[in-house]
């Protein structure tokens, strides 16, 4: 009966470690996000002024910037340029988070309201000694349940 006894509380003391993780990184998560999050709304704002790389370049990831830079990224962008100007973010969650020696990077999802259509983003940022730049940007069409589809320009 001893040896259950000591399995049990060990079998106790790990799940009160697992359970005490999970609130300190989902306290952390919510910090980042309500942090970052006027960052991300800026950087909408300034991409879809023009939707052009060189308005947001100094806020962007260099292997972000360089995929942008292909044929296929500017055009990428000429399609996202379809939607208009950025007007606001809805329904904001966060998706990935990680801490570590490289930083802190958290992924943003949220509907993006623009003039002429609402879709779904994803904008991952990085924070590295208090400097923010964003390492991805993922712009979806949504069904009409609101499910990511692949981005088709409305006509």
């Amino acid at each position: 009966m001893s040896f259950l006894r000591k399995l049990f509380v060990f079998f106790t003391i790990i799940f009160v470690l697992f359970v005490g993780a999970n609130i300190y990184v989902a306290d952390k998560s919510q910090t980042f996000k309500t942090l970052h999050q006027p960052f991300v709304n800026t950087f909408m704002q300034d991409l879809s002024q023009t939707w052009r790389l060189q308005d947001i370049q100094a806020r962007v990831d260099d292997a972000f910037l360089e995929k942008a830079s292909t044929d296929e990224g500017k055009a990428y962008l000429d399609q996202f340029s379809t939607l208009g100007l950025f007007q606001e973010m809805q329904e904001v969650e966060m998706g990935k988070y990680y801490s570590g020696s490289k930083g802190t990077m958290g992924e943003f999802i949220f509907k993006a309201k623009f003039e002429h259509e609402l879709v779904l983003a994803r904008v991952t940022i990085n924070e590295l000694d208090g400097d923010l730049q964003v390492l991805g940007l993922t712009i979806n069409s949504m069904d009409e349940k609101g499910r990511p589809i692949d981005f088709k320009p409305k006509s």
